[in-house]
């Protein structure tokens, strides 16, 4: 529990009932060829690398919420420490309560970029999708080689849908630009690299997908969601001596290769 101004929020923790990104991350290996994936978009947790929060750490979390809690009764006019308590709040998915402060430290006046990234970022998990956007798009209306800003739009216009009739084929169309911006100024984010692998691969672009996500091996090579992704389109290409390889390679490793793909190179 969270206090804030003589009311109680109850903020609901991750828990240890609640799907870890490991177990998220089988589930995907174990689907990827199901038709889970036909309509919708891998799930985020599968591409974005988080902090896991066990015990200790909700708990540090919550003890610093609670310190920010009492600095802000005493200097209630400081834009700096609602941002800095509604990251906490954003670290513990109590996205409804990180907006209530980001709204004040707009209102108080503050224009920090962290500020506008926690503003999108936190529009994106309540699915306030051409907020999000807004947000981002200001970030890069100031600086235009802002990577994480094209990043984090290209990944709200790719996974909140417009309504429930827009197809992941139009998202992938309207979010493959941002994700192209996102490696041009960072080349080393892998994030990215599995993004636009991604989403050429549902366009039908199956030769820049495999270049692309070759090249997230090349920055990060032991990283099981790309050498998956990939060995999954060498498959559906015929490719299957690279996809051998590349999953020999991968056990070797000690990286775990999905029953139903490694019987593909039996």
């Amino acid at each position: 529990m969270i206090k804030i101004s003589g009311f109680t929020i109850l903020i609901i923790l991750f828990g240890n009932n609640s799907v870890c990104y490991s177990q998220a991350l089988a589930a995907y290996t174990l689907h990827l060829l199901s038709g889970v994936t036909a309509k919708h978009a891998i799930p985020l947790e599968n591409i974005i690398e988080s902090e896991s929060l066990n015990a200790e750490r909700k708990k540090q979390i919550n003890n610093e919420y609670k310190l920010l809690s009492k600095q802000i009764s005493n200097d209630p006019k400081n834009p700096d420490l609602y941002l800095k308590r509604a990251l906490q709040a954003e670290q513990m998915g109590a996205y409804s309560t990180a907006k209530r402060d980001i709204d004040i430290a707009f209102s108080l006046g503050s224009t920090k970029r962290e500020l506008y990234m926690v503003a999108g970022r936190v529009s994106y998990h309540l699915t306030y999708r051409q907020t999000a956007i807004n947000y981002f798009s200001a970030i890069l209306d100031y600086d235009s080689t802002d990577s994480q800003a094209y990043l984090q739009r290209g990944i709200t216009k790719l996974y909140v849908s417009k309504s429930r009739f827009n197809s992941l084929k139009e998202r992938c169309e309207e979010s493959l630009p941002d994700f192209e911006k996102a490696l041009q100024f960072n080349p080393s984010l892998v994030e990215a690299y599995l993004l636009y692998g991604y989403t050429n691969y549902k366009l039908e672009r199956t030769d820049i997908a495999i270049n692309t996500l070759s090249k997230a091996l090349q920055v990060k090579p032991d990283r099981q969601t790309t050498i998956i992704m990939l060995g999954e389109i060498y498959l559906e290409n015929k490719q299957t001596n690279e996809a051998c390889a590349l999953f020999a390679d991968a056990t070797n490793k000690e990286i775990e290769i999905p029953k139903n793909l490694r019987k593909a190179c039996e």
